[in-house]
């Protein structure tokens, strides 16, 4: 299938080449690669006691500035956790529904045949 578009090409920057980092106008340091933290931003976390990942977004100083879920609501599912999993002690009362009355089977009926 034959394409009318054509794509023309681009002619040389505009203003001279800068060779030097110090010779750049706007006075910015341009920092080594290499040089920075190692660690990516955002980081994920497993939190391997409630079984989810957790965002963690970092400042400069490599600190954990935010997270998703909030620190808080992590120690929510904490205490919702805890209090779910907890086993009843010696001379406790397990918390299980009462047992039913035994009862007879359903009676059956044999399937027709034709």
């Amino acid at each position: 299938m034959p394409n009318d578009w054509t794509i023309a090409g681009v002619g040389a920057p505009a203003g001279p080449p800068v060779s030097e980092p110090s010779q750049a106008k706007s006075g910015a340091t341009v920092e080594p690669a290499g040089t920075g933290s190692a660690l990516p931003n955002p980081t994920l976390r497993l939190d391997p006691s409630l079984g989810i990942v957790v965002i963690e977004f970092l400042n400069n100083a490599g600190q954990v500035a935010n997270s998703i879920p909030t620190q808080q609501q992590l120690a929510a599912y904490r205490v919702r956790g805890d209090a779910s999993s907890k086993k009843p002690q010696a001379g406790e009362a397990a918390a299980t529904p009462p047992a039913k009355p035994d009862s007879p089977p359903a009676k059956t009926k044999a399937p027709i045949v034709a």
